[in-house]
Formats: structure tokens, sequence, C-alpha cells
């Protein structure tokens, strides 16, 4: 399997943003989806590469959801990234 996104590090935006709770809980659904994918369908990046061998449907379709969800997952992270950007360094001048 290629190199897993870690979890969500959000504390700081937790009590700052309301919807920083749904994004986490949307990158933990889809990082378990990616694993359970992963698991039924094991989709090999190598296989796909090897001319000889005609993949399965499944694989194929498998291999296109997870990296779909690595997308997501790394968009969710860049406006999190964003959120934080526009936080003050001093949290006691936070304006909320």
């Amino acid at each position: 399997m290629t190199r897993a996104i870690p979890p969500l590090d959000a504390d700081e935006l937790l009590h700052q943003f309301p919807d920083v709770p749904p994004i986490v809980m949307l990158d933990a659904a889809l990082a378990t989806v990616a694993a359970v994918v992963w698991e039924e369908h094991r989709p090999e990046p190598l296989l796909l590469l090897d001319p000889d061998h005609i993949p399965e449907t499944a694989c194929l379709t498998s291999h296109l959801i997870i990296e779909r969800i690595r997308g997501l997952r790394h968009l969710l992270r860049l406006h999190l990234a964003e959120m934080k950007r526009v936080l003050p360094s001093n949290p006691h001048e936070y304006p909320f």
C-alpha cells in the first residue's frame, strides 16, 4: 500500500470554527473507506502498470476510489491549513 495520510490534527481549530468537526469526521470516514477498499481488493499499483496483466474491474475501480480519497483528504488538509493561517499566533488575540 502506498504511504497513508495521517489523521487530521485540528485541536486548536476545534473551538474557533464550527465547520472543523464535520471536516475531521469526513476525513476519518474517508480514511476508513480507503482502508476497507484496500483490504477487500488489494489494488496493487504495480499490477496496473504490467502490460501482460489485465486487472479485474474491481481492482481498477478500487484503485480509482483510493486515489480520489487521497486527493480529497489532501484538499481537506489544505483547507485546514488556510484556516490556521488566518488565526493569530497568540490564542489570546482570537476575536472570538
